[in-house]
């Protein structure tokens, strides 16, 4: 065969192969890769798009750091829990109490637009009244005295005469607080985010009275009666937890008492009794309590405390610093406030936490 048709024959067979190569289907793409630091780190994916955003709430409210739902509930908390409010960031904000329909600013909680949020503390102790609180938010700074926030605060139901007129003594107190955003200087309807009832004592106090003349007890609430001289008083103590408890009966001159009753425990004993939690005690055990002709003022003190009190060192503190008319009054308990040597004797004054109901309450 001739030379030249063997290098055609060749071509055509180069050619054809080459052909078939080209036909077959190509590898995938390798995915771009990028060097960072000498390792190969793939190129980010595209991100999901969030299908649900969870806003956060307007205020945000702690009891002793346990978050509070705002939205209406109620709690409860001891006078000792601490507060904490958290105000969003970026406006101007203030703070409103309600008292007996008196709207006050407290200015030390005003202030301006913040890159982070603003949190206040509130100490529950220096309260002895139901209150409103009106937490105001705004973008534009807040004047004191501004009429159109006293016309939205007017706008929250008030806590009526009866409902504070309970025959519970030394009942709970109850706070709600109310949010209030202002837009271009208009405020929103006030918006109830919760209500905290503050405990004053680990015990509810009830009194019933049995006028002269006649020959059952009815419930007698000092605000609203009146104490005619030869009536008998009974109370009635349920415990909310166990607590030992000293109640006396203060006959209250111009100065100091003029006769002091231990009405619970009983004389014969030397400390306060334990009160079990969720028990009902009548008090005094036996009979009822005479109410003497005087013209001293009459108070019911009660010591309730997490150990037994020796009670001669209550009617000694009593003797001393008993006093007439006051609202519900509560201290903090301070076993030993001052000790000092007398004459070679350690001399120990205590101050005891106590509540006191006035049975003639001074008339406004």
């Amino acid at each position: 065969m001739p030379r030249y048709v063997i290098l055609i024959v060749a071509i055509v067979v180069v050619a054809y192969l080459s052909g078939c190569r080209t036909a077959q289907p190509s590898a995938p793409a390798t995915p771009k890769q990028t060097t960072t630091a000498n390792k190969l780190t793939p190129e980010p994916a595209t991100a999901t798009p969030l299908t649900t955003i969870v806003a956060r709430p307007t205020f945000a409210v702690t009891a002793d750091n346990k978050p509070l739902a705002w939205n209406g509930g109620k709690y409860t908390a001891e006078p000792t829990t601490a507060i904490e409010i958290t105000y969003p960031a970026g406006c101007y904000t203030s703070l409103f109490q309600r008292q007996e329909g008196k709207l006050t600013e407290l200015a030390k909680y005003q202030g301006i637009p913040q890159a982070k949020d603003k949190r206040i503390w509130v100490s529950l102790k220096p309260f002895n009244q139901d209150s409103d609180w009106f937490l105001v938010t705004g973008s534009q700074p807040i004047s004191p005295g501004d009429a159109s926030i006293a016309s939205a605060v007017a706008s929250a139901p008030e806590i009526t005469p009866a409902e504070a007129a309970s025959p519970v003594m030394i009942k709970p107190l109850l706070w709600r607080l109310y949010s209030i955003a202002t837009q271009g200087g208009k405020p929103s309807t006030p918006q109830l985010g919760m209500q905290i009832e503050i405990s004053q004592a680990p015990f509810a106090l009830e009194m019933f009275l049995q006028k002269p003349g006649e020959t059952s007890f009815n419930t007698f609430v000092p605000a609203g009666s009146e104490l005619p001289e030869g009536g008998q008083l009974q109370l009635k103590v349920t415990a909310k937890r166990a607590t030992y408890l000293g109640v006396f009966l203060c006959y209250i001159g111009k100065e100091r008492p003029e006769k002091i009753v231990q009405i619970f425990p009983g004389d014969e004993q030397e400390k306060t009794l334990v009160i079990c939690d969720n028990t009902s005690v009548a008090m005094p055990q036996q009979g009822a309590i005479a109410m003497e002709k005087s013209d001293a003022k009459r108070v019911i003190y009660c010591f309730p405390s997490d150990q037994p009190l020796a009670c001669q060192g209550l009617n000694k503190w009593l003797s001393e610093k008993a006093r007439g008319y006051a609202a519900v009054e509560s201290l903090e308990h301070e076993e030993v406030i001052s000790m000092h040597g007398e004459e070679g004797v350690d001399r120990v004054e205590a101050e005891y936490r106590h509540m006191r109901v006035d049975l003639q309450p001074k008339k406004k």
